[in-house]
């Protein structure tokens, strides 16, 4: 694949993953009074909108507004005018480049977007004073690159992912420090990591690592590729537990063998997800896959589901680094891809679940994750053991990357208005259920909703539903019990981080009307185990509850069938 056809399939398959969101995201800045806010989250989604008539006249009028307003909002308003090609703004853009207008960031973006949006002549008549006479160093470089654009009659470059991120740098907006030029594809694709299609366009494109510093505000370090690469072989068995494993592999599923003494697969399969699921590719990946494979058919449906799902994602990896022919491989591969595809297997995997890349850290501290499995970008807890998810800071890379001031851990910036009623949307299903006395559909409804939406606007959606006043608090906790799986530590967690987004007095009362029915083994027992890991001061008290119920379980019989909520 040559570098074009390699740029193309990453953009197409960015564009199909994370696209819809990123759209979403437009579509909703165009809703309500204009704002900075909104005019960002344009200004970050304008290179994937297409946008109808009526949609087309409210992102005019918001970027007209943005081109009134302060110098940050001026700089994405011609960044929005020149990705949506809004040639209307043309004369109001041409008027920010005087000298004087703006800050010499938002004229530069204003000065490439007039001379992208104007007619040949007009920008080469207009710009060449500003090129050569301009006060500032800075709007004069930017003129005279927009100057060879159209001297070298390319037409503007539209619909790249990241190009908020791109022109932040170009503006000197934002800078990388001791960092690297942008991989070429060549190097992107022989990394030997399983990256979203949207970072191996960022790094083939933007960056490739190093301290990106915006608006001297807030900084993040994105870990080079190569030393993302060492930092995870380091992971896992040790070198002779893995090539053990390796040929336990491959006596038994290669060649057919039944020898002594046999291999804990199930032992096998985490020490080699420690070193595979944070997106590690090797040649001996093929081991990896094929026990996910093998398990798959001795387990029940739901961790059925999830081994289906790591085979794929394993064995595509190992072809896509291997190309040579080898039938225990492709056997496998095209099996798995045919049952995952008949059965819709992908849906069942959680947020965090197909594993976490842990791409780089803000300031310096805080762990900044990509979820291999979905489009979520998370932070992680950096004083927690294992360095659980903490939060979800973005629904997509290609959001966070584009606007990172707006995203870091801490900023007052709000999600966008549409995410929260999408959210709960998808909680629409439990609520029926509910009605029509359907408890156990409505906790499968619940957990698929929260697992499917993932991020803050899921758990803020999932704590109203479970705060409503037609919901009980023992319904509360059936419901949340739906979610923990018995050896899934994400699945845990999230119920954890559920619990968290209720009010204290709520959390409490849901883990009071579990208590009764905790059995060991059964779910309720699981949702209390996550209930006395709470962290938060405010769910002191659900907290204490659940510890008292954890240290009571197998003292007292408990009349139950378990989880009342499956009878």
């Amino acid at each position: 694949m040559n570098t074009d056809d390699a740029l193309a399939s990453w953009r197409a398959e960015a564009a199909a993953v994370e696209g819809p969101a990123v759209e979403a995201l437009g579509q909703a800045a165009l809703d309500g009074a204009p704002d900075d806010a909104r005019l960002r989250r344009l200004a970050v989604a304008a290179p994937l909108l297409d946008l109808a008539p009526d949609a087309r006249a409210r992102a005019v009028a918001l970027v007209r507004w943005g081109l009134g307003a302060g110098d940050l909002a001026r700089w994405d308003a011609a960044h929005a005018a020149a990705e949506l090609g809004l040639a209307e703004l043309a004369p109001d853009l041409l008027a920010l480049v005087a000298p004087g207008a703006a800050a010499p960031a938002a004229r530069g973006r204003a000065a490439e977007a007039f001379a992208a949006l104007a007619p040949p002549a007009e920008a080469r008549a207009r710009l060449e004073p500003v090129r050569v006479n301009d006060p500032d160093w800075a709007v004069r470089r930017l003129a005279g690159e927009a100057l060879r654009q159209v001297e070298a009659r390319r037409a503007p470059a539209r619909g790249d992912p990241f190009a908020r991120f791109r022109a932040l740098v170009r503006c000197g907006r934002a800078r990388v420090e001791g960092g690297s030029q942008p991989l070429t594809a060549q190097q992107v694709a022989g990394l030997g990591l399983r990256l979203p299609a949207s970072y191996r366009l960022f790094l083939a494109t933007a960056c490739a690592g190093g301290r990106v510093v915006v608006d001297d505000a807030i900084s993040l370090t994105l870990t080079p590729p190569a030393t993302l690469r060492a930092e995870l072989e380091a992971q896992g068995p040790r070198p002779d537990e893995l090539r053990r494993i390796q040929e336990a592999v491959w006596a038994r599923h290669v060649e057919g063998e039944r020898g002594e003494p046999p291999l804990d697969e199930a032992h096998a399969l985490r020490l080699l997800g420690e070193r595979y699921d944070r997106g590690l590719v090797d040649a001996e990946l093929w081991a990896y896959g094929l026990l996910h494979y093998e398990a798959a058919f001795s387990a029940d449906d739901a961790a059925r589901a999830r081994h289906l799902v790591r085979a794929l994602d394993a064995l595509r990896a190992y072809r896509a680094l291997v190309a040579e022919p080898w039938e225990v491989v492709d056997d496998r591969l095209a099996d798995a891809e045919d049952l995952v595809e008949q059965e819709g297997l992908r849906a069942r995997v959680g947020p965090g679940e197909a594993g976490l890349l842990v791409v780089g850290r803000w300031e310096g501290v805080v762990p900044l994750a990509l979820d291999l499995g979905r489009p979520g970008v998370a932070r992680l807890d950096p004083d927690a053991a294992g360095q659980p998810v903490a939060g979800w800071l973005a629904g997509t890379l290609l959001e966070l990357l584009n606007d990172p001031a707006a995203h870091a851990p801490g900023a007052t910036t709000t999600e966008s208005p549409a995410a929260p009623s999408e959210a709960a949307g998808a909680f629409a299903a439990v609520v029926d259920r509910l009605a029509q006395g359907q408890a156990k559909q409505a906790g499968r409804a619940f957990a698929d909703a929260l697992e499917d939406e993932a991020g803050p606007a899921a758990l803020e959606a999932a704590a109203a539903l479970l705060c409503r006043p037609d919901v009980t608090p023992l319904q509360a906790a059936q419901l949340l019990s739906s979610v923990p799986m018995a050896g899934d530590k994400r699945s845990l967690e999230l119920a954890r981080e559920v619990l968290q987004a209720l009010p204290g007095e709520r959390a409490r009362e849901v883990v009071e009307a579990a208590a009764p029915h905790d059995e060991d083994g059964s779910q309720v027992a699981l949702l209390v185990d996550a209930a006395a890991g709470l962290r938060k001061k405010s769910h002191t008290d659900a907290r204490e509850v659940a510890k008292r119920t954890k240290a009571s379980r197998q003292k007292a019989h408990v009349r139950t069938n378990k989880n009342p909520f499956y009878k």
